[in-house]
């Protein structure tokens, strides 16, 4: 996606925070407003229930947007874009 759309960089928080350190999320959590106010778009695995599920394994509705930290993502990211199974919504 990101090469289509020409972005250089992604920084994905499932990887670039370490999930079993209580002290990188912290630091890092502090950081993930700026994160996603000056992304370009914020890319959205909508249908999925974690970072491990395959997007061809989608729940019939949008686990994703149940969780807390995604409305930060939708209320500062200035465009996103939702995986939602068998479409895509961009949001802006």
């Amino acid at each position: 996606v990101c090469r289509k759309l020409g972005i250089r960089y992604l920084w994905i928080d499932s990887l670039c925070i370490r999930q079993d350190s209580k002290e990188d999320w912290q630091v890092e959590s502090q950081r993930m407003g700026t994160y996603y106010s000056n992304c370009t778009v914020c890319i959205a695995a909508t249908g999925s229930a974690n970072s491990m599920e395959s997007f061809k394994n989608l729940l019939r509705y949008f686990p994703l947007l149940t969780r807390g930290w995604v409305m930060q993502e939708r209320l500062l990211a200035p465009r996103v874009l939702h995986f939602c199974g068998s479409e895509v919504v961009f949001e802006c």
